[in-house]
């Protein structure tokens, strides 16, 4: 398989060879987007929205052999979008603003304490 070559065709609006590029590497995909998500019907839906934006944007695409790093920067960003947008990521500004501090429960040795956490 020639990266380059289908490249060039899906950027000209080949389908097809938009489609080769991704199944060449739909086990990475899938792993990344599950290694994000956590979950498999999540890494699923990431994909699908990175494939719609590749598709979409396949124009902006300047290097043809970075295809793959690129597609995958776009998944990883779907990913940390779905986890915000279900409230499981959490911005370093918003852990600075929290109030009272996250507290972690840590097992003793016979009951659990709590433990505040990042309290200054």
């Amino acid at each position: 398989m020639n990266v380059v070559r289908l490249v060039k065709k899906a950027k000209k609006g080949n389908k097809e060879a938009l489609l080769e590029l991704i199944m060449a590497q739909q086990d990475d995909y899938y792993r990344l987007a599950l290694t994000y998500t956590g979950n498999p019907h999540d890494a699923m839906d990431a994909m699908e929205d990175m494939i719609v934006s590749l598709y979409e944007k396949m124009h902006q695409l300047k290097k043809e052999d970075a295809f793959y790093s690129w597609s995958k920067t776009i998944l990883v960003n779907r990913c940390k979008l779905m986890l915000k947008k279900q409230g499981k990521v959490v911005l370093l500004e918003e852990w600075n603003n929290m109030n009272p501090p996250i507290t972690l429960m840590s097992k003793g040795s016979s009951n659990w304490k709590y433990k505040t956490c990042l309290s200054w």
